[in-house]
């Protein structure tokens, strides 16, 4: 009979699940005390562990593969989402600032329009004491002009 050969370059490594028979037979002869020949037949379940784990680990490879295509998918759409809600609060923040602006001006055009309106009344207030200075003075003046006209003065 041939000697079952071990493909798995890794059997050695402490973080796989892949066992030589080696390790198989001195494990059981720590363990329980039973030497077993290279050549025995229970040893199979060796090799068939060794073809489970090797295709759970090409499995898991592969989901891994897809989890990160996935993983880059999804950061990507989230990051394309967060850009955009960045992008609107960024125009409404900007609206706001327009809107916050406006409201200044309106409130400034309220108040340049309270200003107007004491501006005219205070003009219109100085046109009435003008007129009441042009006509005290044209009466003081015709006063004098008949005072001198009858030689009062």
């Amino acid at each position: 009979m041939s000697e079952p050969e071990n493909k798995t370059p890794d059997a050695g490594d402490k973080d796989t699940f892949v066992y030589t028979y080696e390790q198989v037979s001195a494990e059981l002869h720590a363990k329980n005390g039973i030497s077993v020949d290279k050549h025995d037949p229970v040893l199979c379940v060796v090799t068939i562990n060794n073809l489970y784990f090797e295709k759970l680990n090409r499995l898991m490879e592969r989901h891994a593969k897809a989890m990160k295509g996935y993983m880059s998918e999804t950061t990507k759409d989230m990051t394309q989402d967060l850009e955009k809600e960045i992008r609107i609060f960024a125009k409404a923040a900007k609206k706001m600032s327009i809107d916050n602006a406006m409201a200044g001006i309106v409130v400034h055009q309220k108040s340049m329009d309270a200003f107007l309106v004491e501006m005219r009344a205070l003009a219109t207030t100085t046109k009435v004491f003008c007129g009441m200075a042009i006509g005290a003075s044209a009466f003081l003046l015709l006063v004098m002009i008949f005072s001198l006209v009858r030689g009062e003065m």
